[in-house]
């Protein structure tokens, strides 16, 4: 269950006033760690046990607290709202998210983004268009959060995300530009080339 106190922060987190946006992730993050903080108290016990677990939903629901496993899908979500201020609010706590929760990993990340960011047959133009500009603003919250250079991070999950910025850029001429642009910025942060990007 979540804490009522941090639902009225998301609706902030959509807000056109970019201080208003940037106010309510700060708030936001930092009742998350707190929570967080917590939560680890808890289960230290089993903390690193819980860390071996296999990278699934299951695993963060176990090292997370409820508030932060529910802010990193809802924040996740929120990528492809067409809502005005919605994309740059919630890019802007998830980045911070990720940032500050160490044990978060980029093929969970990129799971949980495909899932949300999913184009299915019956979808309108709008919509697919939502959700591809989702999944890029996602694919840059990894990027500028640092967790690519977690080691937990596999070229496989490099590979993922290179592979779906291609193909975007080739299915959507208007997404070409800032697709390429995700890319130039993932170089720093891998450590070392592989086949096949």
């Amino acid at each position: 269950m979540t804490n009522s106190t941090t639902l009225p922060l998301y609706w902030d987190l959509a807000s056109v006033d970019p201080q208003v946006r940037e106010n309510a992730a700060n708030s936001l993050i930092t009742s998350l760690a707190n929570f967080q903080n917590a939560h680890k108290m808890t289960v230290k016990d089993k903390w690193d046990d819980l860390l071996e677990w296999d990278d699934s939903e299951k695993r963060l629901d176990a090292l997370s607290a409820p508030d932060v496993s529910y802010a990193l899908r809802r924040l996740i979500r929120g990528l492809p709202s067409s809502r005005q201020g919605a994309r740059q609010g919630f890019s802007l706590a998830l980045t911070e998210l990720l940032a500050t929760m160490d044990f978060v990993t980029v093929k969970l990340v990129a799971d949980l983004l495909f899932k949300f960011t999913a184009r299915t047959p019956g979808m309108k133009g709008e919509e697919e268009r939502e959700m591809l500009f989702g999944r890029i603003f996602g694919f840059m919250c990894i990027v500028d959060s640092g967790i690519l250079k977690r080691s937990t991070t596999a070229e496989d999950d490099i590979r993922r995300i290179v592979d779906s910025l291609v193909e975007m850029a080739g299915a959507k001429s208007y997404l070409t530009e800032c697709c390429y642009h995700v890319m130039m910025s993932m170089l720093p942060h891998v450590s070392a080339p592989f086949d096949g990007a």
